[in-house]
């Protein structure tokens, strides 16, 4: 008889063995849980426990234990309290969203634990049902590719969300994978008036599925509350609303055309600025980015493209607003 193939992530440790670590990691992920959640965003992906913006999974390691030897070994798991209640055949009396556990794969099943007012729940879940459960976590799915790359791909993602408008826009940036896009768009009437959607696939047709972006204060947490399957590693860094936002400046105008940048007779054809930072199109083909320096003077770079401009602007601030960009899709 053969023996079965352990899982590449599978402890030595026996099931009392895992329960017995897992009472002692739960305390520290508590801890560190409830300690920083005011100050990074943690959300979940595919199951794990993650902070943003970097994306990456929590581990044991980043506790602090003062010394107590933890194994490092756990997998640190961020799961709707219903299914962390569900896992655990108990009751967790958590009213969040979002439940932090540990669990071990260990020969016999999944151990998992989470605390809850009366002490720490434990228990071993098979290992079918535990994978069963965290692919509705699922979040990766194909490659994310920009519209840069293809403009025509994206046309429906834009048409879709002017049909959901009723007005023509400007797409500032879209992207996607084989699920979900999201886009930052204008309407072509009004440059600082931007709003950021992601879209589903549903049978073959891209379907608003999330609005008002834009407005949250924390958009990692906003989308992840509402999306759970959203790959949260296509949100931007920024938050749009933590910007000012506004719209053709005809000082800024003026000195371009001063300076020789442009003909006097050059029409400009869009403007958008947020803060320190405007980005221009005019009817010549020339575009530009401006920045205000911390001593108030406007410094002017020509741009030729999209990706050239994605560039300058992240070279100058890797937190500049690029949504103040437009692709032409």
């Amino acid at each position: 008889k053969e023996t079965p193939e352990a899982d590449s992530n599978e402890t030595p440790l026996s099931s009392a063995e895992a329960f017995r670590e897992l009472e002692k990691i739960v305390g520290y992920l508590d801890d560190f849980y409830e300690g920083y959640k005011d100050y990074t965003y943690f959300a979940v992906q595919g199951g794990y426990l993650c902070e943003f913006p970097s994306g990456e999974r929590v581990a044991v390691k980043n506790f602090y234990t003062e010394g107590v030897e933890l194994d490092e070994r756990a997998e640190i798991l961020l799961l709707k309290t219903s299914d962390a209640e569900r896992l655990l055949k108990a009751e967790l009396d958590y009213d969040g969203l979002y439940k932090p556990a540990a669990a071990f794969k260990v020969r016999d099943g999944v151990a998992l634990a989470a605390s809850s007012p009366d002490g720490v729940k434990t228990a071993l879940a098979p290992k079918e049902d535990f994978d069963a459960l965290v692919s509705g976590y699922a979040c990766e799915f194909g490659y994310v590719e920009g519209a840069s790359a293809s403009p025509a791909k994206f046309k429906k993602i834009v048409e879709t969300i002017e049909n959901h408008l009723g007005v023509p826009i400007d797409a500032r940036s879209v992207s996607k994978d084989e699920r979900f896009a999201l886009a930052v768009v204008s309407p072509k009437t009004d440059s600082s008036d931007i709003s950021q959607f992601i879209l589903e696939m549903t049978d073959g047709e891209w379907q608003i599925a999330l609005a008002g972006i834009e407005d949250a204060l924390k958009p990692y947490l906003y989308v992840n509350e509402r999306l759970l399957n959203f790959n949260l590693n296509m949100l931007p860094k920024y938050s749009i609303r933590k910007f000012e936002l506004f719209g053709k400046s005809d000082e800024i105008v003026a000195a371009i055309k001063s300076e020789g940048y442009a003909a006097e007779d050059d029409a400009i054809t869009f403007f958008s600025g947020a803060d320190e930072y405007i980005y221009m199109e005019f009817v010549s083909g020339k575009n530009f980015i401006a920045n205000r320096t911390s001593d108030g003077l406007w410094m002017i770079y020509p741009v030729s493209s999209y990706e050239e401009a994605m560039i300058l602007a992240l070279s100058l601030d890797e937190n500049a607003p690029v949504f103040i960009l437009k692709q032409n899709i």
